[in-house]
């Protein structure tokens, strides 16, 4: 994205390490924001990361699940698996899917329930998975879970 959300994590963090797939968002974010603790750099999440295993006590990912299919998503869950330290937390959002509304944007490929990504998360051998409702932004599905260890 822009990189204020990396922005506000990093007053909570030693460092933060930004990934997008647009040039263009991550030239943005690094003039904005960029310097020695907040790293921005180019990732295609259907590939392998390109940070480090075991390298980071949390991962956060905002609204980026609900655009990658079924195995992408899945493959995607076990990269943040991967980079996290055992016990590392996951954070994850996502626009909760409403079959009276459908898809909130045209860019999503899958909107998931919260059954769904509670699933989908679990499956991907995380632990201590719970969703927290957020009333005040409602149509979202906050998660957070754990790496075991």
């Amino acid at each position: 994205g822009t990189g204020y959300g990396a922005q506000m994590l990093l007053g909570n963090s030693g460092k933060v390490i930004g990934l997008d797939r647009e040039e263009g968002a991550l030239a943005h974010a690094r003039k904005r924001f960029g310097g020695s603790l907040l790293n921005f750099r180019q990732a295609d999440f259907v590939k392998c990361l390109p940070v480090h295993t075991k390298q980071f006590d949390a991962a956060v990912t905002i609204e980026t699940i609900e655009h990658l299919t079924g195995d992408s998503a899945a493959f995607f869950l076990s990269e943040l698996k991967r980079v996290l330290v055992p016990g590392g937390l996951l954070l994850l959002s996502t626009p909760a899917f409403s079959a009276e509304r459908g898809l909130t944007s045209t860019f999503h490929v899958k909107e998931y329930t919260e059954n769904e990504i509670v699933a989908l998360v679990t499956a991907m051998g995380f632990v201590d998975v719970e969703t927290r409702d957020l009333s005040d932004l409602p149509g979202f599905i906050f998660l957070t879970a754990r790496r075991p260890g």
